[in-house]
């Protein structure tokens, strides 16, 4: 499984300024799937020592594993932010 792109993003306002929550539509494909369409929310949270804690939450059912799914996802979120792709 792969994540292609995070489609539909839109970020929810928030009045802490170290916390970003977002939702999105995540395009994945596998190997014996396809392409498929997963709603998911995520959070990015800027902690005390510097780093960025990602916390993702798939919405309804999903095709794929849970676990592995939003290991995917985090490390695409990941790549996204530090090429502020994420406003």
């Amino acid at each position: 499984m792969k994540v292609v792109e995070l489609r539909n993003l839109n970020r929810k306002e928030l009045p802490l300024s170290y916390r970003r929550s977002f939702t999105a539509d995540a395009v994945l494909t596998g190997r014996n799937s396809g392409s498929t369409v997963q709603p998911v929310e995520f959070d990015l949270e800027n902690t005390a020592v510097g780093t960025v804690e990602i916390r993702v939450r798939v919405v309804g059912s999903s095709n794929y594993p849970v676990i592995p799914l939003i290991r995917e996802l985090r490390s695409h979120i990941s790549t996204l932010d530090s090429r502020g792709r994420l406003f």
